[in-house]
């Protein structure tokens, strides 16, 4: 960029190069800032189901938790094997949040992993969706921290894109990416503590294919044992 004295005036000239990173950091900007609009839809849902008890349904919300709420109150129950059962489960969940649920929303993960189910017993589904939205995001932080992840990292990967789809649809991906990265930075150190946590992100079994790979390719035979 330079002075342009012509005719006594100071005119910037810009080169048309210069302006091209900043239009698309720009453009960056307000793609990422869009990412928050589910974000803020499941925040409002949230909001509106526990202030003046709006119910919580498929046609105000695309998430997973309306697979994983009824699959942690079925497994309570005497009908557990039923789970699996697409017509029954799809009769069960409709019978909750009423009419709307996509047929594809089934409980498709294996028995293991009604564990992470569990914490929604109590809950209603309004309360239910609040506690599964800060049990996929707020473990994340300190599975990060004790991992040694500085924070600018960790705020760079919440606030991702990934993260931020994650969490507004009830994917458990953004925890076993915490948990599978948090196991790669133990390995070397704490092979144990590797190997158990690529157990825990097996309860998402296509999430955690790689860690027995690691393992292995590392010789890391005792923390293969643990997880």
């Amino acid at each position: 960029m330079e002075p342009d004295r012509t005719h006594g005036s100071f005119r910037p000239v810009i080169d048309r190069w210069t302006v091209v990173p900043w239009f698309v950091l720009g453009l960056a900007a307000v793609t990422w800032l869009n990412l928050f609009r589910p974000v803020f839809h499941l925040a409002a849902v949230i909001a509106d189901s526990l202030a003046h008890g709006a119910p919580v349904t498929a046609r105000h919300l695309h998430s997973d938790f309306f697979a994983f709420w009824p699959a942690g109150h079925i497994a309570a129950t005497a009908e557990a094997a039923r789970i699996y059962d697409p017509a029954w489960f799809a009769t069960w969940s409709t019978a909750q949040f009423g009419p709307g649920l996509p047929s594809y929303m089934q409980y498709f993960y294996p028995p293991p992993s009604l564990l992470t189910t569990l914490p929604l017993l109590p809950f209603g589904p309004a309360a239910g969706l609040l506690a599964w939205t800060l049990l996929i995001s707020l473990p994340c932080i300190p599975l990060l921290r004790r991992a040694g992840a500085p924070w600018p990292v960790i705020a760079a990967g919440l606030l991702s894109a990934a993260s931020l789809t994650g969490i507004s649809i009830g994917e458990f991906g953004p925890i076993a990416g915490s948990a599978f990265i948090a196991a790669l930075m133990a390995v070397s150190r704490r092979p144990d503590v590797a190997g158990g946590l690529f157990g825990l992100i097996s309860l998402k079994p296509q999430a955690g294919l790689l860690g027995p790979v690691v393992l292995v390719a590392r010789g890391e035979w005792r923390g293969l044992a643990v997880g």
